[in-house]
């Protein structure tokens, strides 16, 4: 498990670990914004499925907020 999420800014040019879990590489590619929060796709020994961050707040989840039967490696948005 060697991939964890990032939180960069592109402008300061500078970047920083987000505090969560490591994840296996096929599930680290899968992101997605809703609101104020970004969810990761996380394989970690603490469960499989989507991980909360809260950009704003910096909250991150240490368990799943979603949990899947298999990694997750691609998600899309339906709205």
């Amino acid at each position: 498990k060697d991939y964890v999420p990032y939180e960069v800014n592109i402008w300061n040019k500078t970047g920083k670990i987000i505090p969560m879990p490591a994840s296996s590489g096929w599930a680290a590619s899968a992101s997605i914004q809703v609101g104020d929060n970004v969810y990761f796709g996380e394989h970690t020994k603490e469960g499989v499925g989507f991980y909360k961050y809260n950009f704003k707040t910096g909250e991150a989840s240490e368990k799943p907020s979603v949990t899947m039967p298999s990694a997750p490696y691609l998600v899309k948005s339906l709205y």
